[in-house]
């Protein structure tokens, strides 16, 4: 299924299962902030050492799955392709970031996920 397809059936079946909130930015932004708080919550799980990356893999799946339902119906209820804007906001990073050569890893000092340690250090000691 190319992504013009995908998105034209998510529409489609949200203006059929939603219709009194189908294509309204304002609800489908929410509803996309919500989905990535139901990805993160699972990750702060995985992060505290309550479940395993292999146990919940599926569901993240899944939510990931919810939000890419709702980014597609976010760009239809806007008029917007996709990857037209893609596109766009590629070459300005490239023109912001491209160029520069890096001796050490900007961002985050922690691991690549699939180097992350055992999920205890990143709980804080009861003690402190």
């Amino acid at each position: 299924m190319e992504l013009k397809e995908l998105m034209a059936q998510c529409d489609a079946d949200s203006r059929r299962w939603f219709p009194g909130i189908a294509g309204d930015p304002f609800f489908i932004g929410l509803a996309i902030a919500g989905e990535v708080g139901e990805i993160a919550n699972i990750l702060k799980k995985v992060a505290r050492g309550s479940v395993t990356l292999d146990e919940v893999r599926e569901h993240l799946m899944e939510e990931g799955v919810d939000t890419l339902i709702y980014l597609s119906d976010f760009f239809t209820a806007l008029g917007g392709d996709p990857i037209e804007v893609y596109n766009r906001k590629r070459a300005f990073n490239e023109s912001r970031f491209g160029g520069r050569v890096l001796d050490e890893p900007q961002g985050s000092n922690l691991p690549a996920p699939r180097d992350l340690p055992d999920p205890s250090v990143y709980m804080r000691s009861r003690a402190a």
